[in-house]
């Protein structure tokens, strides 16, 4: 009952602010549980994957608060920014620049992302046109 009664008093924005930290740390608890935590060969955290629906909605929150003070020209290119930063970590992974089973120092991730496209370009452009 006193859930309810809390979950009817709040407006939908608290709910779901409340909601989305409660369950993304339910998440990373259950993950930190897990004796090997580290995805093996995956890109990315595959363990956040059903979390993708809380996070697309958390990011739209986010650039609508952030709209009101900031330019929508400088939101849309802060997020072409990342869609292009994100794209040079999925192409250094299929081009094994990035290990696939071993830890990458942070270091040399972020460094190597400004040096990829000069090393590999030739190969990137190959992988899109013949997906091979």
């Amino acid at each position: 009952p006193r859930c309810v009664h809390w979950c009817a008093t709040r407006t939908p924005s608290s709910w779901f602010s409340h909601s989305w930290k409660s369950l993304s740390t339910l998440q990373l608890y259950v993950i930190a549980s897990w004796s090997d935590w580290g995805g093996a060969a995956a890109f990315d955290q595959r363990f956040f994957t059903n979390m993708t629906p809380a996070f697309a909605l958390g990011l739209a929150a986010l650039l609508t608060t952030l709209q009101r003070r900031i330019p929508l020209r400088w939101l849309t290119a802060a997020c072409a920014f990342f869609v292009v930063w994100n794209g040079l970590f999925i192409a250094r992974y299929a081009l094994e620049d990035i290990p696939h089973y071993d830890l990458a120092p942070l270091a040399e991730l972020i460094v190597c992302q400004f040096t990829v496209l000069p090393r590999y370009l030739d190969r990137i452009i190959q992988i899109l046109l013949t997906r091979s």
